[in-house]
């Protein structure tokens, strides 16, 4: 039996921070290859993460969403822009060699990615859990196939 949407979602997400990881590990021993490959493997699966869920995942969500508090529409779709920000911002110092003071002056924003990256997750764990419930049979199957094919693309590269 193929795994579930909230579980693909899970591993998805799991192997989304590890790229920034091994991002991260990279930058510190001034391997700026390695950091780029990193970086651009996690970037790419971002991107198509959440194009898929503005896609699917936002409207399904829209009309089950609170109005108040955890869960609200507005908040997904603001972690959407500040990781889209954070992941600009890296992306424009990454193809740049640098000396180490450099590259530590520019861990902060990694670690502003991992964080958002990580409340997100969290954040999202709920929506998944219900909308696997409550989508219809089709979406659920696009959805949890184009999160499987990210995760099998981020799988040890």
């Amino acid at each position: 039996m193929p795994d579930s949407l909230a579980v693909v979602h899970d591993a998805l997400h799991r192997l989304l921070e590890e790229r920034v990881w091994r991002t991260l590990e990279s930058l510190v021993v001034l391997d700026g290859e390695q950091a780029r490959r990193h970086f651009r493997l996690f970037s790419e699966a971002l991107d198509q993460h959440m194009a898929v869920e503005d896609r699917l995942v936002i409207p399904a969500w829209r009309p089950l969403a609170p109005t108040q508090g955890p869960g609200r529409v507005d908040h997904l779709e603001g972690d959407h822009v500040v990781l889209v920000r954070l992941t600009a911002e890296i992306a424009g110092f990454l193809p740049e060699q640098a000396d180490l003071r450099t590259t530590l002056q520019r861990l902060p924003s990694v670690y502003r990615l991992l964080g958002v990256l990580e409340h997100h997750t969290v954040r999202e764990q709920t929506v998944y859990r219900v909308l696997e419930e409550r989508l219809p049979t089709e979406a659920r199957a696009e959805l949890t196939a184009a999160h499987s094919a990210l995760v099998e693309r981020l799988r040890d590269r």
